[in-house]
């Protein structure tokens, strides 16, 4: 006997299917970071990394919300990691300068994402608004009147060196004296 093989069902009407594995947010946050680092904020497009996964805009925009919920996802991941210490007790100088090079070296992994934040604030993660708030609670603790100007003094300090390393060449010079510029800012800061 002759074993007959099945038809294919056949499809009904609409998109024809995609022979990929399923769109998940993990992968539509990698490709955007990957656009986000290779370009910019500006790259960072639904057209874009629908294109890289194979699947439409509207695949990745039903899983994001959209532009924005797609560029906040891509910040975040790019944050991710970011320790923020417990409790609001009073920290010495070198364990915020140590939290804050610890900031500065996840973000130096991701520079374009630093620059983005100054483009869209609003799309701050979480995770770095808490980061601020325990620094400047640091600062506060010590002189309440210089809590917000330390905190942009230390965060732009950090920025400015980011958006400068990012420029040019690995310098190991320049991130030892930045390292040292961190914790005597720190202390000054600080009040140490």
């Amino acid at each position: 006997m002759v074993e007959k093989k099945s038809e294919p069902a056949s499809r009904g009407r609409g998109r024809p299917r995609v022979e990929t594995a399923p769109l998940d947010e993990k992968a539509i946050v990698a490709a955007g970071l990957a656009f986000l680092d290779q370009a910019g904020e500006a790259a960072v497009t639904l057209r874009g990394v629908a294109r890289r996964l194979g699947v439409t805009p509207m695949a990745v925009s039903h899983h994001t919300g959209g532009r924005d919920g797609l560029l906040a996802r891509v910040i975040a991941a790019a944050h991710a990691g970011l320790e923020v210490p417990a409790g609001n007790q009073r920290a010495p100088a070198a364990e915020v300068a140590t939290a804050i090079l610890a900031y500065a070296k996840a973000a130096r992994h991701h520079p374009a994402a630093v620059a983005a934040l100054f483009a869209r604030p609003d799309l701050m993660p979480e995770e770095l608004k808490r980061f601020s708030a325990w620094v400047r609670e640091q600062i506060a603790l010590r002189d309440p009147s210089m809590a917000d100007r330390g905190l942009a003094l230390l965060i732009d300090y950090v920025h400015g060196h980011l958006l400068a390393a990012s420029a040019g060449p690995e310098d190991p010079g320049m991130d030892q004296t930045f390292c040292r510029n961190v914790e005597q800012l720190a202390r000054w800061v600080l009040a140490e």
